[in-house]
Formats: structure tokens, sequence, C-alpha cells
């Protein structure tokens, strides 16, 4: 399911043009993390938030709806930059450098690549 409320489309819409981000890409990495529920659960107690921003490594604004759409955007734009504008490693580097983050990367970057 992809984000069909309104103040997080805009928000969504905001940072991505903020830190000069593909809209669709932040939006699929985003609802592959909680899609867009608030209320969502993550695995790890210390990742939180619409874009699972983990707290052990990230220390930024992470609590509102708008804060988290942000905090997300911020993140990828670190790995975009880091990895020269690569979003296949991007992606790999905000999932997580294992087994498990490589798969959810790929899967993030197929479902990006059909909405594009």
């Amino acid at each position: 399911m992809y984000n069909k409320n309104i103040a997080k489309a805009i928000y969504t819409y905001q940072a991505s043009k903020a830190y000069n981000i593909d809209s669709k890409l932040l939006t699929t990495l985003i609802n592959s993390e909680s899609s867009y529920r608030a209320n969502s659960k993550h695995n790890l107690d210390y990742v939180s938030g619409l874009a699972g921003i983990n707290s052990r490594y990230w220390d930024i604004p992470n609590k509102s709806i708008k804060e988290q759409i942000f905090a997300g955007a911020y993140v990828l734009r670190h790995y975009l930059n880091r990895y020269k504008g690569d979003t296949l490693k991007a992606l790999t580097a905000y999932k997580g450098i294992s087994d498990l983050g490589r798969r959810q990367a790929k899967d993030v970057y197929k479902r990006y690549l059909k909405i594009s």
C-alpha cells in the first residue's frame, strides 16, 4: 500500500524536494518501513517512526509525522551522497548491511523501478 493520506503526502513531497530525492523513491522506502502507519512497531526497540530511523545511529528529530518523514529523507540523502547517487547501494545502507537488509533493499528498489 502506498500513502493515501494528504498531509503525509505533502510532507513526503516537501521532504523529497528539500533533500533532492525522487518523491516516489522516498514514498516506496517509507512504505517498506511502516506502510505509512503512525503506530507501526519495528522489530528493534531503537528503530522508530514512519521511516524506521535507528536512534542508536541517528540523533535527529523523529517525533511528529513531519519529522519522521523528513528524517527518512535526511538519512536517505546521506546514503545517496555517500554512494554517489547509487540508489541500490543507498537503500542497502539504509536497510542494513546484512542478508536481510540486502533483500529488503532490492525489494524496495524493484518496487521503485516499477512505479518510476
